[in-house]
């Protein structure tokens, strides 16, 4: 059974009819990459130097390129491709 929604003053207000999108795919896309980025970039920072033994330097180096990469693309898409609300 559904049930109606009242506002404050008592009037009926609209039942919601789907699923409220917050956040767009591509949005939530770029922010997992951003996050294993940062992580990857702090592990293969700090691990070498906690003497933990690997080939380090290519993990940071391409890891910092995809995060540049995903950054760029995130401004060029809020800056042109959004509206404002």
């Amino acid at each position: 059974m559904a049930r109606a929604f009242q506002s404050k003053s008592g009037q009926a207000l609209n039942e919601p009819t789907g699923l409220i999108t917050r956040h767009a795919p591509i949005d939530r896309v770029f922010h997992w990459i951003t996050a294993l980025a940062v992580l990857l970039l702090l592990a293969s920072a700090f691990l070498p130097i906690l003497g933990l033994k690997f080939s380090w330097v290519p993990l940071h180096w391409i890891t910092g390129a995809v995060l540049c990469v995903a950054v760029a693309f995130h401004t060029v898409q809020s800056t042109f491709f959004r509206k404002l609300k």
